[in-house]
């Protein structure tokens, strides 16, 4: 193109508008134009997020006046952005906010009756006006309306458990009423992030607008850091601690704390929304008195399973040690669930308590938002595999989650995230019991297996079940009322008692009986309390059925005896495979009985059987065998320090030499006496 040097000197610069055919006429339209070519250049090389850059008010404000005066020079701009591959939406969406033009509004905006809904000497940050008509951006051409309602904060809170600050932010609903909303800084920090959190529950908020709204909170949070009153939040229930001190208890959305204390809220996300729901109240205390306690009064598993739920919230006060499991096991329809429900009833409403039919990670997150509460989960058949549910209770037995990395910062290719944590009672009912589904004896000291059968009757556990489900959340809240006006000091005492004294008494039975009397000591503490606010005296002896379950509890983690037995009824079984010491001189042995009996059978033979001496098992058999039943290598070691095989002096590997059908082999030796005794 030609330029006429007697009408205009200015160079023509090759960029959009000069493709159009228009020249430079100002600044302000070089400038839109130098950033348009920008654009088309980025968006040309991929970059569509280009074109969504431009839906920011001020450029929006930009491109109409652009467009005023050059239409054509900017439908053909939009074209070419629209020609790209994947940037047709991104122009729709650009098309439409440009013919959305901002409502004519006098040069000063007025609040309106939004004034007093704002915190006391509220100011806001300029450029910005929050109004009754919505949140208005103040600029050189007249107020810009950002949001169609207002928004503003109400409440700057901090977290007590160190999860970070939150800003309580609240907007006029489209009903007109006021809608407030817990969200963490770091969420109002992000434009994206921001619009899923409010959007989702009715503020006027779009990812047009989001930048502005995210640059107006932080700056409305500056500029009135005096005015927005400060409050506590946490984002985990149980125990608030200060000074190294309960200071009060979140139950659900209810804090409990002395008359002095300001509170604390909590900060949640809608899956702990749903959990803290379940626990509130319903009913009457009279109600749970006389429709839950006084049929159920008769059982010692309701009994102890009611006590767990108030010594769950003593372990960490008290330093009662790493986190147990009471389980209810047996026969279907025997009341266990009920007992669960009846027991559920203390903090929630029972209909809410999960199956075992949740993944691990389910259970860590549960865990860690309760905190200080019961974890609760019924039916244990429901659980996906049964590994699972050995997993975790040795999970919640720690006490923390699984360790788990992060990308790294700072120079490190790799981080750590921050590990869950808990100090809580579990409970679990099944037809089968938890220690069942591992052969550790560890599990079996964290586990107290309640034996018994738990109700009465059937028509006493529809009872029981219908008086849980109506009045529920009352026992847990008296409790803790109690314990905050109490002396924490006089409660340790009672449970180093309690210790010492069921130490004593469980010695004999052995070092898992002793371990589990701790959770015992534990309950006689919550019992304790129980009955110091209100709830009458059992009708049973309920401690004889606790030092019962603590004995049971110790013989069955005795895993040596356990795979000792199994491998005899292996041997039981299979006694075909076995060679016999008449084997070796037929005539002596009744031939039709050796054929049938000790001929060599598929899989080769599996040892010796010497009559009344011993049996001989194959080296390789036996530790096929303990795999096969779920135990560990290491069971051969305690075999032989309890005297459960023989050995001789130059026994390698706690086997001895032998001979099978004419061959020297390596096998472990079991006496007869030990088949006499525990077979």
């Amino acid at each position: 193109m030609m330029r006429d040097d007697k009408h205009d000197e200015r160079p023509i610069k090759p960029d959009v508008g000069a493709i159009a055919g228009v020249y430079v006429l100002d600044d302000q339209t070089d400038t839109t134009r130098e950033q348009m070519t920008q654009t088309a250049a980025a968006v040309a090389a991929g970059d569509l997020q280009a074109i969504t850059a431009w839906l920011e008010p001020e450029r929006i404000r930009r491109l109409r006046q652009m467009t005023a005066a050059h239409r054509d020079e900017v439908a053909h701009w939009l074209g070419l952005l629209g020609n790209v591959r994947g940037g047709g939406k991104r122009v729709t969406e650009l098309r439409r906010a440009l013919k959305a033009r901002a409502d004519d509004l006098p040069d000063a905006v007025q609040r309106g009756d939004v004034g007093a809904d704002l915190p006391k000497g509220w100011q806001d940050p300029k450029p910005y006006i929050c109004s009754a008509a919505g949140l208005y951006r103040d600029t050189e051409q007249g107020a810009v309306r950002i949001t169609s309602r207002p928004i503003w904060i109400d409440q700057y809170l901090s977290e007590v458990n160190g999860a970070g600050d939150a800003l309580r932010i609240c907007w006029r609903s489209f009903g007109g009423g006021i809608v407030r909303r817990i969200v963490p800084r770091a969420v109002a920090a992000s434009s994206r992030e921001l619009v899923a959190e409010l959007a989702t529950h009715g503020a006027s908020i779009t990812s047009v607008s989001a930048s502005d709204v995210v640059r107006y909170l932080d700056e409305a949070t500056t500029k009135n850091e005096a005015r927005i009153p400060r409050r506590d939040v946490s984002s985990r229930l149980g125990w608030i601690y200060r000074d190294g001190e309960p200071r009060g208890f979140l139950a659900g959305r209810e804090y409990i704390g002395r008359p002095d204390d300001p509170g604390v809220d909590l900060m949640s996300d809608d899956g702990v929304e749903s959990l803290a729901a379940a626990y509130g109240t319903a009913g009457t205390w009279a109600g749970y008195l006389e429709e839950v306690v006084r049929p159920a009064s008769s059982s010692a598993a309701f009994w102890l399973s009611t006590y767990n739920q108030i010594a769950s919230v003593l372990v960490r006060p008290l330093d009662l040690g790493t986190p147990w499991f009471i389980d209810r096991s047996g026969r279907t329809s025997q009341g266990k669930s009920t007992i669960g429900k009846a027991a559920a009833a203390v903090w929630q409403d029972p209909r809410a308590v999960p199956s075992w039919n949740t993944s691990k990670a389910g259970v860590e997150a549960r865990a860690a938002t309760l905190r200080d509460l019961p974890l609760m989960l019924d039916d244990s058949k429901e659980a996906r595999r049964p590994d699972d549910v050995a997993a975790v209770v040795y999970m919640h037995g720690n006490g923390t989650g699984a360790i788990r990395g992060k990308p790294g910062s700072n120079g490190r290719a790799v981080g750590l995230r921050a590990t869950e944590k808990w100090s809580s009672a579990g409970d679990s009912s099944g037809e089968q019991r938890l220690t069942s589904f591992t052969q550790d004896a560890g599990a079996r000291a964290r586990v107290l297996c309640l034996i018994g059968s738990p109700l009465a009757s059937g028509e006493v556990a529809r009872r029981v079940q219908l008086g849980a489900e109506t009045h529920h959340g009352h026992l847990g809240r008296r409790v803790v009322r109690h314990l905050l006006a109490g002396d924490w000091g006089d409660l340790k005492a009672r449970f180093a008692d309690e210790s010492k004294r069921l130490t004593r008494a469980l010695k004999a039975d052995g070092a898992v009986a002793e371990r589990l009397g701790r959770i015992v000591a534990a309950l006689k503490v919550a019992a304790y309390l129980v009955h110091a606010v209100g709830v009458p005296e059992p009708e049973c002896d309920v401690w004889a059925a606790a030092l019962a379950s603590c004995r049971h509890g110790s013989e069955d983690a005795d895993q040596p005896l356990a795979a000792l037995r199994y491998v005899m009824q292996r041997c039981a079984a299979e006694r075909a495979r076995f060679w016999h010491t008449g084997c070796e001189k037929p005539a002596a042995q009744d031939p039709a009985e050796d054929e049938r009996l000790y001929r060599p059978v598929h899989g080769g033979f599996a040892g010796r059987w010497n009559h009344e001496k011993s049996v001989d098992i194959l080296e390789y058999v036996v530790r096929e065998w303990l795999r096969r039943g779920g135990f560990d290598e290491g069971t051969i070691e305690r075999w032989h320090e309890s005297g459960y095989i023989e050995t001789t002096a130059s026994s390698r590997g706690r086997t001895v030499r032998t001979r099978i059908a004419g061959q020297t082999a390596s096998v472990y030796r079991i006496p007869m006496s030990m088949f006499e005794r525990y077979a």
